[in-house]
């Protein structure tokens, strides 16, 4: 099971939703921005799956963007593919569910241009 579907289910679980294999896939479509399961990445919720996360208490972290989010699709799919954790975004702020992601975003001041550069440094010396 990919970390997706095991969010999915433990958030229906803990909301007291159904849980059987139709609803998780209900759930699923409805939570997720990119539905597809992936192997890494693929984390960004919806506005109905924030919602359902705050509903259930997760802990979350609110990182404060220098600049406005740049909604292209460039942006999205590196951010996506870089925040290994279920994150939100408007266009002040990202809402991440991990410590560690949080941490990391915070030490770029909540630039997410320089954040994106120094992930694709890595991906690249590696």
């Amino acid at each position: 099971m990919n970390l997706k579907t095991n969010i999915t289910q433990k958030l229906a679980s803990t909301l007291e939703l159904e849980q059987d294999e139709k609803s998780l896939k209900h759930y699923h479509k409805i939570l997720w921005v990119n539905p597809r399961n992936k192997e890494k990445g693929g984390l960004k919720l919806t506005d109905a799956g924030f919602m359902q996360m705050n509903k259930a208490n997760i802990k979350c972290h609110k990182i404060k963007l220098e600049n406005e989010l740049d909604n292209t699709n460039q942006t999205l799919i590196k951010l996506d593919q870089f925040i290994d954790c279920p994150w939100y975004s408007d266009k002040r702020n990202i809402y991440v569910y991990s410590d560690k992601m949080a941490v990391q975003l915070i030490l770029f001041s909540g630039n997410l241009k320089r954040f994106i550069e120094a992930k694709l440094k890595s991906q690249n010396d590696n």
